[in-house]
């Protein structure tokens, strides 16, 4: 007996696909060309993706094919952050490096980060992150390594979830001052 081959095709693509929600779920959690490591997730009250693609740092190619499909499918870049209201998006902004002492291994961490929203207030974040290990005297570690793979990690708010959000961070920014402007 000869396997189906739209059998095998369906299999096969059913494997990257995110089978959380249909709709605004699957065009918001985009998986980019050449991605591995993929895995789709639910989170709390949000939908999920990690995967890592090759791509050298800063990624220029890829940041752009990310928004261009974000675009095309009906979603627009916010300026600033969802979770960080004032904070640019790194679209305008770009890059931001820091140090990562977490752990027994010192990291520089090359974080890039960007928010959409679509017509029926859904938000959906990526961000995309190199890790290179620190050398015992301080220095980044090999460039060609750590700066040639990217690691990118997508989440998807839906109408509830974006609400929520905002109530909350309504909620902390009123709940900062003390009446005495403190």
């Amino acid at each position: 007996m000869r396997p189906n081959l739209a059998f095998l095709v369906v299999a096969t693509l059913a494997v990257v696909t995110p089978s959380l929600n249909a709709g605004d779920t699957a065009d918001a959690l985009v998986v980019l060309e050449g991605s591995a490591e993929v895995r789709f997730s639910k989170v709390e009250d949000t939908s999920q993706v990690k995967y890592s693609v090759r791509a050298k740092y800063p990624a220029d190619e890829l940041v752009s094919q990310l928004n261009s499909v974000l675009v095309k499918r009906g979603w627009s870049l916010m300026s600033e952050s969802f979770l960080n209201p004032g904070t640019r998006s790194s679209l305008t902004r770009g890059w931001v490096e820091y140090l990562d002492s977490a752990g027994t291994k010192k990291r520089i961490v090359y974080r890039w980060s960007a928010h959409w929203t679509n017509r029926r207030s859904k938000v959906v974040q990526f961000t995309l992150k190199y890790s290179c290990p620190l050398s015992t005297t301080g220095e980044s570690g090999s460039t060609s390594d750590c700066l040639e793979r990217v690691r990118v990690h997508g989440v998807f708010f839906d109408e509830d979830a974006a609400d929520r959000q905002r109530q909350t961070l309504r909620a902390s920014s009123s709940g900062s001052s003390n009446g005495n402007g403190i």
